[in-house]
């Protein structure tokens, strides 16, 4: 990405942050700067998904997100051992024999051909944390 349209991917970040409806496009236009399926924004707790924003994902598969696999997500698990603002990608904070024999892994992003996760913690406020996330098919786009 040059730094032309990184500008407008942050001016783009900077719209959404004043008008939540902005977040699908903007996430869609992340998600191709890096060459992703999809890139998500959430807020979760480790008991809870009340917001989540993946505009390529279908959207049965994020309704069983937030009712049932959210708890077995071994990324978000380790993402929340890492400092707020740290980037890190699935393979920087669990091996991979772990995450591809996961519940998780196997039931919903393997269908999703979810095969790699970037993420980072932008916030915590009591127990809450607010993650964008970009999900890969292991292969180039």
């Amino acid at each position: 990405m040059n730094q032309d349209d990184l500008l407008v991917v942050i001016e783009k970040i900077y719209e959404a942050a004043t008008d939540t409806s902005r977040w699908p496009v903007v996430l869609q236009i992340i998600a191709d700067a890096f060459g992703a399926e999809d890139a998500s924004l959430s807020a979760v707790s480790p008991v809870a998904v009340p917001w989540l924003v993946a505009p390529r994902t279908d959207p049965s598969f994020l309704q069983s997100y937030g009712q049932h696999y959210h708890p077995l997500n071994l990324f978000w698990d380790r993402m929340t051992r890492v400092p707020v603002g740290t980037a890190v990608t699935d393979r920087m904070v669990l091996r991979q024999e772990t995450l591809r024999a996961s519940q998780f892994y196997n039931e919903w992003s393997r269908p999703q051909n979810y095969l790699s996760v970037m993420g980072a913690t932008l916030l915590v406020e009591d127990q809450w944390r607010f993650d964008p996330a970009r999900m890969g098919s292991g292969r180039s786009r």
